[in-house]
């Protein structure tokens, strides 16, 4: 039986896809809004564009004026006491160019060859360098061209690029003026068809130093660092914020009318700085250092010439002046070899060092005044006192011997100054006291900073001994036997500076002033704005005492050890000083003599130090003192200080009459005819090792006068080797 399956009934397809009427009008719907919607946007963004079209022109016009310029001010000058200038600021006008602009597509045709072409004539320029450094920077917009250019230069460049690019008009109007001017060739005109743009003349000020190495440690110089303009070392650096000024500026703006208006802030120029120096004074005393390397040579000298009666630096020099035009130029002060065996920053460390500010040593007998002043005022001593010298003392276990190894035999507080007596320094420093000579060294700035308004003073308040050092520091005891050698200027470390400044506390009443190389302010109309007068900081000494010194230091230079300090026609008194150095079995020395004039009424002080003198026997300070007397006898008359009453005396040759004894040769000969040298100086004393022992014994071999007198002979023909050797 069979059997069959009816097949299903299918719908139409409109059917089965038919849209409900709901959800069909909801589609229309939407379909409708999002139309209005777009149509409405486009309207918006129509007005918005509308509306903004003047700010966005705005914008665009803003950025083609460029960012602020910056107008750099002048930085103030510094000049001597006289109003020499020392420095000179002078305008300079950098040419840079823009290669992005010349190598555009709309502007190359127009100016890139016109210019190049204008630029490699005007400065002397290879052409295809320049179009190849303009094509290696095609993004710049600031290419430097040339060398800086002064102002009569930018004016003749200025005129160049006009007759350039007004050819016609320019030329017309010269011939005006001068019927025979003849304007460019053919050939010029063909060579600068075109116009002469993207070019722009920035100004700035360059600094320079028409004295070159003169008064190098006391002037600094001045450099841009990363984008920061600075002074290095002296003057420039520690007066930096009076010398320098605030830019200025200058900048574009668009007004509310789409006008372009400028804006100008002007520069404000830096002060400038009329320092103590006297010009004249500080060439001859570097003239004088520089023949003194030429024929004898040391490691290290340094001269200051002050009044002081006001703490007014004359003038100050070592013997190693730089160029400030060109002070990191190391190769023109140091030999192949000496750069290999040190870094460059240790080289210019070494280079710019202000020997007389930044170099602690021990003074020697130099300070012996000190010890009798603190005496005199403390009441320790009258000065009438006698002392019996027989060339040693004891201390504590430890042999101290003077410089005279017979002994002076009895010596009063005046003749001990002018014999430089050791032993009777240490009697006089035992009976003032550990306490007081302490006290007495402060005051006189020994440990204390002098204020010198010169960068790099060391703290020097470890170099001395005190009775309470801190832990770790028992070294620094004042002690007995710290005591007797400190007395006369071994044994503790001072700076040239702050000797100086002592010095002329003792002998000028009393009053010890600021060093200071800076006297005056000027704003940039010259008015002056601040006065740095006499800067009164203690008093260190009575007058009576004061006068003391006076007549026994000019006794040193009459009857005593610093002869060949005197100076023909002027009453000349100062101290000599004899100091070995560390590690004293290397006997090395160091001599000093520190005098003034006159006499009686100290009007200028000159301390001169003289480090390792380049030769076979050191410990003379007659080194010192002989180029003491060269400077004082050529700058005594320039700064008027007049001849009085002194005994005539020829000027004393380097080397003569030195081999008779440690200072000046009226050193007796030991006894039986053997004459002898005490090559430990005035004050030569191996203090740490006594220190620590308590048993060493202060004293160094000596050497015959018949080893000497055949060595002197040899002297003359070997100092300029030596010198020669030593120079850089």
């Amino acid at each position: 039986m069979k059997t069959s399956r009816k097949n299903p009934i299918r719908k139409p397809s409109s059917e089965r896809y038919a849209v409900g009427r709901g959800l069909k009008a909801r589609l229309i719907g939407f379909l409708i809004f999002s139309a209005a919607s777009f149509v409405l946007l486009g309207f918006y963004v129509h007005r918005v564009q509308q509306e903004n079209e003047k700010a966005a022109s705005q914008y665009v016009l803003g950025r083609k004026l460029g960012k602020a310029k910056e107008i750099p001010y002048r930085r103030g000058d510094i000049l001597d006491r006289n109003g020499t200038y020392l420095t000179t600021t002078e305008k300079r006008y950098q040419m840079t160019v823009s290669p992005r602009d010349l190598l555009s597509p709309a502007d190359r045709d127009k100016y890139y060859d016109c210019t190049v072409n204008a630029l490699t004539d005007f400065f002397g320029l290879p052409e295809n360098e320049l179009r190849k450094q303009i094509e290696e920077n095609s993004t710049s917009q600031s290419l430097k061209v040339g060398a800086p250019l002064s102002p009569e230069d930018r004016l003749r460049y200025l005129d160049f690029k006009e007759h350039i690019n007004r050819l016609g008009d320019y030329e017309a109007k010269k011939k005006k003026e001068d019927p025979s001017y003849e304007g460019f060739t053919e050939e010029q005109k063909t060579r600068y068809k075109g116009l002469v743009g993207a070019d722009n003349l920035n100004d700035y000020y360059e600094r320079s130093y028409p004295y070159g190495e003169l008064a190098c440690n006391v002037l600094g110089f001045y450099r841009s660092y990363d984008d920061r303009r600075v002074g290095v070392t002296g003057i420039e650096q520690y007066y930096n914020s009076q010398l320098s000024g605030t830019d200025g500026l200058r900048y574009r703006y668009m007004d509310a009318s789409g006008d372009t208006e400028s804006v100008t802030r002007e520069p404000q120029d830096g002060n400038s700085v009329v320092s103590t120096i006297d010009i004249k004074v500080q060439q001859s005393v570097e003239r004088h250092i520089k023949e003194y390397m030429e024929t004898t040579g040391a490691e290290n000298i340094g001269v200051i010439v002050m009044n002081p009666n006001n703490g007014e630096i004359l003038a100050l020099a070592t013997n190693h002046p730089f160029d400030l035009n060109d002070p990191g130029n190391l190769q023109k002060y140091y030999s192949v070899n000496a750069l290999k065996q040190m870094t460059s920053e240790e080289a210019t460390q070494k280079l710019w060092n202000n020997f007389c500010v930044s170099t602690v040593f021990e003074p020697g007998s130099t300070a012996k005044i000190f010890t009798i002043a603190g005496a005199m005022e403390n009441g320790a001593i009258t000065g009438t006192e006698t002392y019996n010298c027989t060339g040693e003392v004891e201390v504590q276990d430890t042999l101290i011997h003077c410089g005279k190894r017979t002994g002076h035999g009895i010596v009063d507080v005046t003749g001990a100054l002018e014999q430089s007596c050791n032993v009777a320094l240490v009697r006089i420093a035992q009976k003032l006291g550990r306490e007081s000579f302490q006290k007495t060294q402060n005051l006189y700035g020994f440990g204390v900073s002098s204020g010198i308004d010169l960068p790099g003073e060391p703290d020097t308040s470890s170099q001395i001994h005190v009775l309470n050092p801190p832990e770790n520091a028992e070294n620094r005891r004042l002690g007995p036997v710290e005591l007797a050698t400190d007395s006369f200027g071994q044994g503790f470390g001072c700076t040239m500076i702050q000797l100086a400044a002592a010095f002329s506390s003792a002998i000028n009443g009393g009053s010890y002033y600021r060093p200071h190389v800076v006297k005056q302010v000027l704003n940039s109309q010259g008015t002056v704005i601040r006065d740095y007068g006499a800067e009164l900081v203690r008093e260190t000494c009575s007058q009576e005492t004061s006068l003391f010194l006076r007549k026994a230091l000019r006794g040193v230079v009459t009857n005593g050890t610093g002869d060949a300090a005197e100076v023909v026609g002027y009453e000349i008194a100062g101290k000599t000083g004899t100091s070995e150095k560390w590690p004293r079995n290397k006997k090395n020395y160091l001599l000093s003599f520190c005098g003034y004039a006159p006499a009686n009424n100290p009007q200028v002080l000159c301390y001169v130090v003289v480090d390792q003198p380049h030769v076979k026997d050191q410990a003379h300070s007659t080194f010192a003192s002989v180029l003491f007397q060269n400077i004082m006898a050529d700058i005594l008359p320039s700064l008027n200080v007049f001849p009085g009453e002194a005994p005539s005396a020829e000027a004393t040759p380097l080397l003569e009459g030195i081999h008779e004894g440690i200072a000046s040769g009226r050193e007796e000969a030991v006894a039986g005819g053997s004459g002898e040298t005490a090559a430990s100086s005035e004050g030569a004393a191996e203090t740490s090792a006594a220190a620590e022992s308590g048993t060493a014994e202060i004293s160094t071999a000596a050497e015959s006068a018949a080893a000497e007198s055949s060595a002197k002979h040899k002297s003359a023909e070997s100092r300029t080797e030596s010198a020669s050797a030593a120079r850089r």
